[in-house]
């Protein structure tokens, strides 16, 4: 037998020390970081939860008011009277156009939600119209002339399709608000274009914009600002994607919040860095991390001390002993120990050393003779336990080491091994239980292939506690990833389970077309009286599934491998699982 590895006292005295008190200031220390981490972190993500929402409700309160004040056009009646008053008296194009500017003045050049106004009448939009900017919101003339060359047929085919509602069109980042005029009888008569002032309208939001990135949906319409405030239109990020409230993923934190009105929808996702959520604990990390430093002299003076007063007497009584053990009878130790109990243990290693030179001196040497004893060597087999508690202590070091990659492989190559065992001794095992050793497989062939390996599960509920032959699953997968996914560069394998009467059908699917050399090759391994002794060991995988079947329930229960469509194959396991199965 291999002789187990012994250490010496040195390291052992080194990690009962350090065991003893370095671990639990470690724990201690842990705990304290987490306690900060959990708690800071907590307050720290509620109180930027709550900033995004209270901007967001500033943001929905100035564009509720900005609806409101585009409602005064249609309420007051003054531009449908001014254009009654025009058609009976046959007034001038230039006396509507004044009093629709005049008007439009009134009411809106102050108005900080907009940068532009203007209103047209359908009979003639290009005649008769009246326009205003509010040049503190932003506005300007080129605004008027940019609608008319660039936008005004885009808001006329928008305005057709709206009734008595607002509506908000989009034109290169220059967002509309839209809303129809109509006359007592409800028939369009005019529209009210009204050009929204997005740094005013999402003053609050754009706070955000020194630190985070930011998407905000108005309707279906994506919102982005740069810098100086401008508005512009692209593709952001989607806050669909993201539950409402606060979501951690990938070292960010999402921030999402979803406000419904009768006009409009107003979806905000903010994405925020952890590392500026983390910013006000820092100081308690630097307060940890000098800890950890005046750790360190300490470690040391222990060091020290211990190699002081226990490992150099101890080095001395080992150098004695070989002395003696090479022949050197009345060795004498002059080491002058700092210890009661090696100051005893020095003086007894003298007194022996000097009886037995005097016992060899007076005594003669006596021949001793050895009976010849056959040493039977023991062939060393490595016990799958112990190859199972391996991989357990060597988890145990990978994640002390922070690496969870190779942690996780362990993990799932144990799960492998366990089932390999089979300690319990079942010839069937439930589908879950069955699909954690796949799943355990797939992690490993994942690690392997990378982004090549797609694995997609389609796993029916009732199905899981199905009792099902252990390891049956695992050599189908095997065969589609390396005959499909290895073959074809990448691609993808699906794993399906559903019930049909007494039936319980297994399904993976995978990339591939079968030729005939293949197909000939499949019905020779999937053939009722084939004889497994005959192939070769990377062909034994499906034959023996197919033959395991069979063997278990009968027919028509086995292994079948088909073309599912153009570019795919499958191959289904059926499984008898009514009464008589159970």
């Amino acid at each position: 037998m291999k002789e187990k590895k012994k250490f010496s006292i040195q390291w052992r005295v080194i990690a009962i020390a350090l065991g003893c008190w370095m671990i639990p200031f470690v724990l201690m220390v842990g705990m304290m970081v987490h306690y900060i981490l959990s708690n800071q972190m907590g307050d720290r993500v509620d109180n930027m939860t709550d900033q995004v929402n209270f901007n967001m409700q500033t943001s929905v309160e100035r564009l509720n008011q900005a609806i409101e004040d585009s409602r005064d056009a249609s309420y007051e009646g003054e531009l449908r009277s001014v254009y009654e008053a025009y058609k009976s008296n046959d007034y001038k194009d230039y006396w509507l156009s004044g009093r629709v500017r005049g008007y439009l003045n009134t009411k809106y050049t102050n108005d900080p939600s907009f940068s532009s106004t203007i209103f047209w009448y359908r009979e003639a939009p290009e005649k008769l119209n009246g326009e205003v900017y509010n040049s503190s919101a932003g506005g300007a003339y080129h605004q008027i002339n940019t609608y008319w060359e660039y936008d005004h047929e885009a808001v006329r085919e928008y305005a057709e399709t709206l009734d008595t509602g607002i509506g908000f069109l989009d034109r290169d980042g220059r967002i509309y608000m839209i809303r129809n005029l109509v006359n007592r009888s409800f028939e369009p008569v005019g529209v009210l274009v009204m050009r929204l002032n997005t740094a005013y309208c999402f003053e609050g939001m754009r706070h955000f914009l020194n630190d985070f990135d930011m998407g905000i949906y108005l309707n279906d319409l994506c919102l982005e600002f740069t810098q100086d405030g401008e508005q512009e239109n692209k593709e952001g990020m989607r806050p669909e994607e993201y539950p409402q409230g606060s979501t951690w993923e990938g070292g960010y934190l999402y921030i999402r919040n979803l406000v419904k009105e009768n006009s409009y929808r107003l979806d905000t996702l903010v994405r925020i860095p952890k590392t500026v959520v983390m910013d006000s604990m820092y100081a308690y990390m630097r307060i940890l991390g000098v800890m950890i430093v005046l750790l360190v002299p300490l470690v040391v003076f222990l060091i020290f001390m211990v190699r002081r007063h226990i490992l150099q007497p101890t080095e001395q009584l080992m150098e004695g002993a070989r002395e003696i053990q090479e022949g050197n009878l009345g060795y004498q130790i002059t080491f002058e120990a700092g210890s009661q109990e090696f100051v005893y243990l020095t003086e007894s290693f003298n007194q022996m050393s000097s009886r037995l030179k005097y016992q060899f001196d007076h005594i003669f040497q006596e021949e001793m003779a050895l009976k010849d004893a056959r040493i039977m060597a023991l062939q060393s087999h490595i016990n799958p336990h112990f190859m199972n508690n391996t991989l357990e202590i060597i988890n145990w070091e990978a994640r002390l080491s922070g690496n969870m990659k190779i942690s996780k492989m362990i993990e799932s190559l144990s799960v492998l091994m366990n089932a390999a065992m089979d300690r319990k001794r079942r010839h069937v095992v439930p589908l879950k239980e069955e699909l954690q050793y796949v799943e355990a497989y797939l992690h490993i062939m994942k690690e392997r292939l990378g982004s090549k390996l797609t694995v997609e599960m389609d796993i029916s509920e009732e199905t899981l506690n199905e009792k099902v032959p252990r390891l049956i699953l695992q050599p189908v997968i095997e065969n589609a990833i390396e005959h499909g996914v290895i073959r074809s560069g990448s691609g993808t394998v699906v794993l399906r389970s559903y019930k049909k009467g007494d039936y319980l059908y297994l399904e993976t699917e995978n990339n591939g077309i079968m030729n005939e050399q293949e197909r000939a090759k499949v019905d020779r391994l999937l053939a009722p009286d084939y004889d497994t002794s005959k192939e070769s060991s990377g062909n034994l995988g499906i034959a023996n599934v197919n033959q395991r079947l069979g063997i278990l329930y009968g027919e028509p229960c086995g292994l079948s491998i088909f073309q599912e469509k153009d570019d795919r194959i499958c191959a289904r396991l059926t499984i008898f699982v009514g009464l008589r199965a159970q």
